[in-house]
C-alpha cells in the first residue's frame, strides 16, 4: 500500500502532515469498486456508469463522455484558435481531471465544498502514482483543464439540461459561438454507444502514453 498524505482543515487553509498512514484508504474503496487490478480500462468503465449533472440532464450522460468532448475540444478548434496543440500531458490531466468521480459520483462545481475538493485531489493524485506512474501535474496544466472544463460544462448545461434546471446549477453564460461548436461535439459523442467511448478513452490514453513527454515523465511520480 501507499499512503496518502494526512489531511486536516484550520481555517481556510489546507494542512498536510508527513505521517504516512497504514491503511490506504483510496486503494481500499478502489478494490471494492473496481477490483484488485485497477487500470485504465477499469477506470473507463467505472467513468461510464458515471451520470453527470446529478442525472438531470434530458438524455443519460456520463463522466467519460465528458472528458472525451474535453480532449475533443482542446485538440480541435480550440488548438486552431491557439495555435498550438495541446501538449501530451495536457491531455493526458483532461482525460483524467474528473477520475474521482468513479468512486462517488459527479457533484456539480458550484456545489462543491473545499473539503470535497481535497478529497477529490488526494484521488486524482493516487491515480496518478499508483495507475499512470506519473508526476501530478503543476498549476499550469491544471489551469488549461479548467478553461476546457468550464466551456464543456457550459456547453452540456446548455445543451443537455432543462432551462428551468440549469438555474439551479449556477451555470454562467455562454459565449454563443464557442457553446454551439462544443454543441455539436457533445451531439457526436452523445451517438456514439457508451461501450465505443469506453474503448476510445482507454485507446486515446494507450497512445498518449507512447508519446516522447509521458515516456520521458514515467516512473517519476
Amino acid at each position: 500500500m501507499v499512503p496518502l498524505e494526512t489531511t486536516w482543515r484550520c481555517g481556510s487553509e489546507r494542512r498536510t502532515t508527513d505521517v504516512h498512514i497504514s491503511s490506504d484508504p483510496v486503494s481500499h474503496v478502489w478494490r471494492d469498486m473496481i477490483g484488485t487490478d485497477p487500470s485504465v480500462h477499469a477506470v473507463a468503465t467505472g467513468l461510464s456508469r458515471v451520470h453527470r449533472w446529478l442525472n438531470r440532464t434530458i438524455v443519460p450522460w456520463t463522466t467519460i463522455q465528458h472528458v472525451y468532448v474535453c480532449d475533443v475540444v482542446a485538440t480541435g478548434f480550440r488548438a486552431s484558435e491557439a495555435g498550438k496543440t495541446p501538449s501530451p500531458e495536457v491531455r493526458m490531466a483532461l482525460l483524467f481531471h474528473d477520475v474521482e468521480d468513479m468512486l462517488g459520483a459527479d457533484v456539480p462545481a458550484p456545489m462543491k465544498t473545499q473539503e470535497q475538493r481535497w478529497a477529490e485531489e488526494d484521488v486524482r493524485r493516487w491515480v496518478y502514482s499508483q495507475i499512470l506512474r506519473l508526476p501530478y501535474p503543476g498549476e499550469a496544466v491544471w489551469g488549461v483543464v479548467k478553461g476546457v472544463d468550464m466551456m464543456v460544462r457550459t456547453a452540456e448545461a446548455h445543451t443537455l439540461m432543462p432551462p428551468r434546471m440549469r438555474q439551479h446549477f449556477v451555470v454562467p453564460e455562454a459565449d454563443v459561438p464557442d457553446m454551439l461548436r462544443v454543441s455539436d461535439v457533445i451531439l457526436d459523442v452523445l451517438a456514439l454507444p457508451i461501450s465505443s467511448a469506453v474503448e476510445k478513452y482507454t485507446e486515446l490514453v494507450r497512445l498518449l502514453r507512447q508519446t516522447p513527454q509521458i515516456r520521458a515523465m514515467e516512473g517519476r511520480a
